[in-house]
């Protein structure tokens, strides 16, 4: 009778289990594709950094942040135009006071949202 007991009680455990398996995965939202990823440097009166411009090929999950050459910058609404983003990423200035430029220890790529690593997608962006 107790091993009746034992045998029921796993079995259940085990489809439990599995739908709890099954309905984890279904809310994850995977990054989307990102094409036409490319960078251009530039250096005008005092400020010097990258201006980097990419598509995607869908709204969700949204981009937070972009790495080149492991210099961060945040994506503001300003930056993107449809499914389109062009962000200007600043290395060096001399024109904003007190201004930390954000490092990475990421080399290239793009942060979705929620910020975290899962969510760091790494892109070769091309030399324009």
């Amino acid at each position: 009778m107790k091993l009746k007991n034992i045998k029921n009680i796993t079995s259940k455990l085990i489809i439990f289990s599995l739908f709890a398996y099954i309905f984890s995965c279904v809310g994850q939202k995977t990054a989307p594709e990102v094409k036409n990823a490319t960078y251009k440097p530039y250096q005008i009166e005092g400020e010097r950094g990258y201006i980097v411009e990419f598509e995607l090929s869908k709204n969700t999950p949204k981009p937070v942040a972009v790495v080149i050459n492991r210099i961060k910058q945040t994506v503001s609404p300003a930056d993107k135009n449809g499914l389109k983003y062009r962000i200007n990423v600043i290395a060096e200035t001399r024109k904003i006071n007190n201004y930390k430029v954000k490092g990475s220890d990421k080399e290239s790529g793009i942060y979705f949202s929620p910020e975290s690593d899962k969510s760091f997608k790494p892109v070769d962006f091309k030399l324009k």
